[in-house]
């Protein structure tokens, strides 16, 4: 019996288990405040894994003691990490370490065996491999271009219970809440990839990574167009947040027509076109409203745009 169903069990939380297989199984809780406090255990359990990871990327780490510091067996862990956010822990490792190497290969001078020797590889060729199969670029042409967007941040898994206790992954609000509270008043534009899905159902997971990418990088050169120094932040699965400050409204307006017109050129992956767009919404923030207010009335102005045909930006 997986370890999570036995502590439920021991805690008076579960009626009855039904097992189908060793994957999949049906818990009938005594009532509702226990199916809260079940999403809750969860999560726990998940973000205790997620920060195992985390501590760990710079050594050797084994699946079996993943799932531990998850308090459940290795092939409940991995199918139900799969099942959360739609990749394997593997993919997931590689990804936050291929991350933070981007980054030093940006951001220091370190040379490119260092980095390679840092985040666990042997040399520069098995490195560069990797590291091809995440940016579509060598790291030493990463380097040459000299941007960089945390397309992969680390995952923070929380219960919206506003929404009846679903789980919802996020990413970086945290990072975007920090920030705003730094800043005395500005804009935050929340950008938001239209039909994101389909890209990843038509054309597979590894065509929905370059997007990511290149979307975030679009952003980022024309900020950089702009004169304008922010960090381009992932949010959630395909949402970024850009927080603007100093500027007034008439300049906001024009940075974000300029990203809609920049997403117009298509994206070529493995010998194939994508077409995309963006839907952007734009608020405003100041001392005294709230961070989460501020992200709540960007991603508001963000569906508007979306439920008024996509490709636009609303004002909220």
């Amino acid at each position: 019996m997986p370890i999570l169903i036995e502590v439920l069990i021991k805690n008076n939380c579960v009626k009855k288990v039904i097992f189908i297989d060793e994957f999949l199984f049906i818990i009938f809780l005594e009532n509702q405040k226990e199916g809260i406090n079940m999403n809750n255990m969860v999560i726990d359990c998940i973000k205790n894994s997620i920060n195992y990871i985390e501590e760990n990327l710079l050594e050797e780490i084994y699946l079996e003691d993943i799932a531990k510091s998850a308090h459940m067996s290795v092939s409940l862990y991995s199918k139900l990490f799969k099942n959360l956010f739609g990749f394997t822990v593997k993919e997931y490792i590689i990804k936050r370490r291929m991350s933070l190497a981007a980054k030093d290969l940006i951001f220091t001078d370190d040379s490119i065996l260092n980095i390679a020797l840092k985040y666990g590889y042997s040399g520069y060729e098995q490195f560069s491999r990797a590291f091809k199969k995440i940016f579509y670029m060598s790291p030493t042409q990463y380097r040459k271009n000299g941007i960089y967007v945390n397309v992969f941040p680390k995952i923070n898994l929380v219960l919206n219970y506003l929404d009846g206790g679903e789980f919802m992954k996020e990413m970086e609000n945290g990072e975007v809440m920090k920030i705003l509270k730094s800043l005395e008043g500005g804009y935050i534009l929340d950008v938001d990839i239209d039909r994101f899905a389909d890209i990843n159902e038509n054309f597979g997971r590894k065509a929905g990574d370059f997007v990511l990418i290149e979307v975030s990088k679009r952003i980022k050169e024309v900020l950089e167009k702009y004169s304008i120094e922010s960090d381009v932040i992932r949010i959630a699965g395909d949402e970024f947040m850009v927080i603007i400050k100093e500027k007034d409204l008439n300049f906001v307006k024009n940075l974000t027509q300029e990203i809609l017109k920049r997403m117009k050129d298509p994206i070529e992956f493995d010998g194939k076109i994508l077409d995309i767009s963006v839907s952007i919404g734009v608020s405003e923030f100041y001392t005294g409203l709230g961070e989460e207010k501020v992200i709540e009335n960007a991603r508001n102005a963000m569906l508007d745009a979306k439920r008024e045909g996509r490709n636009r930006f609303k004002i909220n």
